[in-house]
């Protein structure tokens, strides 16, 4: 009998292997199913926690819904991720979801929103919002994929099959694998991501660094990534005049009002640091400038279609929350109650937030100082020569933090 060479017995082996290697490596992951993607199986200790959920984030949150079908949502960026919990009792539609993008611009969300109303017909939903959403240089997140949203940019319903660079990305890679083994690993450490989209700060690289190197030192680290490069160049408008960002603002709007969705809109609270920061940057003209136009083209949707305007909560000005003192620099013991750094608020204000705007005030909370104004056209200057003024007070009664800002623009 002729002998088969060691060359074809490899080539068989590895005919035969091969596939079976890849078919375990896709059960393997779609049973993890590490980035929440299709909700075969969801058990605890052996995959409900999902770390590598922050790494896919905009993949992991554009499945989430499709398989939850919330009936209300809060949008935005991490500052809501963190601080809007989507579990709060004054959400009168359920389920509710955390649809929140790290670092969004104002097109994620608007797409994001497209996208939940074509697969949940969602009902309501709180729109957080930050200024700088609406730099007209941002970019999309390279983890944003339009094929994978439910809904064109028109709002139209596109094809609901998962496109094929989802499919091979989730179960034939490499990071995959990885991921699904890290998922296994983690099951007995306090999750980073909750069920409904919210994240626990606390798991994060802030919460585990206040007692390491200090609050007022996450501060500092914030600003001046805020300073150097959120802010860096950042421009509301075209060098034409016209604002894609205030644009998509708009379209987002004009979805809401047709379908008759109860919309919420949130400035959200950053610390009184952090828009002492952007005005270091010179924007503090263009921040007054981008809350006129959040005013103004809410009103004008409203009233192309008779309708009354969504209330705009202003919580972005000077408050006993806002200007919440920062540990002196080396404390490593104290933790503030209202923020981790300038620009991230803790889950306890954005309680205050969401009662503020839902008109609920559990009783833990009757005790809760002044805090939010509602804006129009006709308040909004006079608005703004308040907050600039309490500007004025903050910066005389804060030298310190002051001049630790200032030294940014060193």
């Amino acid at each position: 009998m002729a002998k088969i060479s060691p060359h074809k017995h490899y080539l068989k082996t590895l005919a035969f292997s091969t596939p079976m290697i890849l078919l375990v490596v896709v059960a393997t992951n779609f049973l993890v199913d590490p980035y929440g993607i299709y909700d075969f199986i969801n058990i605890e200790k052996f995959n409900a926690n999902k770390p590598s959920m922050q790494s896919h984030l905009r993949m992991s949150k554009a499945y989430q819904v499709r398989n939850q079908q919330p009936q209300a949502i809060v949008l935005g960026t991490s500052r809501a991720e963190f601080g809007l919990d989507p579990d709060h009792p004054g959400f009168s539609h359920r389920p509710t979801y955390n649809l929140n993008l790290s670092g969004g611009n104002i097109y994620e969300i608007l797409r994001y929103f497209q996208h939940a109303y074509t697969v949940s017909q969602i009902s309501q939903v709180v729109l957080a919002l930050d200024f700088f959403q609406f730099d007209v240089n941002s970019e999309n997140r390279p983890d944003f994929y339009e094929k994978r949203l439910a809904a064109n940019l028109r709002g139209f319903a596109t094809n609901h099959r998962m496109p094929t660079r989802d499919l091979f990305d989730s179960l034939l890679t490499l990071d995959a694998l990885l991921s699904s083994l890290n998922t296994i690993s983690s099951q007995f450490q306090r999750p980073t991501y909750l069920r409904n989209g919210l994240i626990d700060p606390a798991t994060t690289i802030r919460g585990k660094l206040i007692h390491i190197i200090g609050q007022r030192e996450l501060f500092i680290i914030n600003e001046q990534r805020y300073f150097n490069k959120t802010y860096d160049g950042f421009s509301l408008r075209s060098d034409d005049g016209t604002s894609r960002s205030l644009s998509n603002y708009r379209m987002l709007l004009g979805l809401a009002y047709a379908k008759d969705i109860d919309l919420k809109i949130v400035i959200n609270p950053s610390h009184a640091r952090q828009f002492e920061t952007l005005a270091a940057k010179g924007l503090w003209p263009t921040f007054e400038e981008w809350k006129i136009q959040l005013v103004k083209i809410n009103e004008e949707e409203a009233k192309g279609v008779g309708e009354t305007p969504f209330l705009i909560w202003d919580f972005s000005g000077y408050s006993t929350y806002t200007t919440e003192p920062v540990p002196v620099s080396g404390d490593t013991a104290s933790k503030m109650v209202w923020y981790w750094e300038s620009s991230h608020f803790t889950k306890e204000l954005g309680n205050l937030v969401l009662d503020k705007i839902f008109e609920s005030m559990p009783s833990q909370n009757k005790s809760a100082l002044p805090f939010g104004v509602v804006l129009t056209s006709n308040n909004i200057d006079a608005h703004l020569r308040n907050i600039k003024r309490q500007r004025g007070i903050w910066r005389k009664t804060h030298p310190s933090d002051v001049s630790e800002i200032e030294l940014l623009l060193d």
